[in-house]
């Protein structure tokens, strides 16, 4: 209880003034509420009365115990050093590891060039890093074997079994991305300008790059999305191998040219697609911390692609052969899981739905998308 007595000033005595604590989910907040006595009040509060509010609410936040990850409702918390020392320590949590295979060259083009389905390939390997929730490697041998599965007609059976001996051999995987370029040119190589007026609705001279996509999901040994993608971008009333004499697609000037702008458009379709499928891109991250109640920090943050709702299966490693299992509610009969429910750039927080057994230690746990 907090009281302020009538001053020489003419301040009127402020009784039942408290500090309240509001609670949810994700935030523990302190607030300084003062509620009036007397009537005839002045509609404002003395500088010495507001300056010991702050550290009212340090010295009763640091009694009680304040979550560890800093609230913007309470600016006064300080981030829990151990926190970060295991944040900075422990490795990044596990991504989505996507391999780009090379694109086949289309049947015709303007260009002389030789790469263009690799040039591709490497433009949409670009578009994937610049999405940090994303580990791209490139691995011909495993893209060709899935390339001839998937571009080719084959025998159902012919083409699963190649897939599962790729889910075999390559565990780590959980996509892959093939297919070929189909239209690499300007509009002005295919049609004049009268025939472009009459069937494009426009005499404009444009860029045109179309693809085949494929996307196979390792992990099932299926296709998982198949799509022709397509985009344009304005280009000048030039010869295409004249504007595009001194450049290749590994060029600089290749990104800023129409060409390089319209495969950018369709690499940007591709990941956009991935995204739908892989919503949830980080698939494992290691618990650093058992909070308060159950209250679990973990290594991966909102730079990771984390976000509050998403759930994780909590798991324990086995320290000899290695492998996860899941942690069981023995009450519920149920797995336990883990939802997010606050977010920093590197951490996150999760509670915990349902009750773990009473010999698992939470901090040397796993957290995985996907039940192992």
């Amino acid at each position: 209880m907090l009281q302020m007595k009538e001053s020489k000033e003419g301040w009127r005595s402020f009784s039942d003034a408290r500090i309240v604590r509001s609670a949810t989910p994700t935030t523990h907040s302190w607030r300084l509420l003062i509620r009036a006595d007397g009537s005839g009040m002045r509609p404002r509060i003395p500088a010495a009365a507001l300056s010991l509010a702050p550290l009212i609410v340090a010295v009763i936040g640091s009694a009680r115990g304040c979550s560890s990850s800093l609230d913007i409702d309470n600016p006064f918390v300080k981030p829990d050093p151990v926190v970060q020392m295991r944040a900075a320590t422990t490795p990044a949590p596990r991504r989505a590891v996507v391999v780009v295979g090379a694109f086949e060259n289309p049947p015709q083009s303007p260009l002389p060039w030789t790469d263009i389905g690799n040039g591709f390939a490497d433009v949409l390997s670009d578009a994937l890093l610049s999405r940090a929730a994303f580990q791209v490697q490139i691995h011909g041998g495993l893209s060709g074997r899935v390339a001839s599965a998937v571009l080719r007609p084959l025998p159902d059976s012919e083409r699963a079994a190649i897939l599962a001996a790729a889910r075999r051999e390559f565990p780590d995987v959980d996509y892959v991305i093939v297919g070929r370029v189909d239209e690499f040119h300007h509009s002005a190589d295919v049609l004049p300008v009268e025939a472009r007026r009459s069937f494009l609705g426009g005499s404009r001279n444009r860029a045109v790059v179309t693809t085949q996509a494929v996307i196979v999901d390792v992990r099932t040994g299926r296709i998982v999305h198949q799509e022709r993608l397509s985009a344009a971008a304005d280009a000048p009333e030039l010869p295409t191998a004249r504007q595009y004499a001194h450049m290749s697609m590994t060029s600089p000037l290749f990104a800023t040219s129409p060409l390089g702008k319209a495969c950018a458009d369709v690499a940007g379709q591709i990941v956009g697609r991935l995204d739908i499928l892989a919503p949830v891109r980080v698939l494992e991250m290691q618990v650093i911390r058992a909070g308060a109640g159950r209250e679990v920090i973990a290594n991966g943050g909102s730079a990771n692609g984390v976000s509050v709702g998403q759930r994780y299966f909590v798991c324990r490693r086995d320290v000899v052969t290695d492998s996860l299992s899941v942690v069981r509610d023995d009450a519920l009969r149920t797995d336990l899981l883990a939802e997010v429910i606050h977010t920093d750039e590197r951490t996150c927080t999760l509670w915990l739905i349902g009750e773990p057994p009473a010999a698992v230690m939470l901090s040397q746990c796993v957290l995985t998308r996907e039940r192992p």
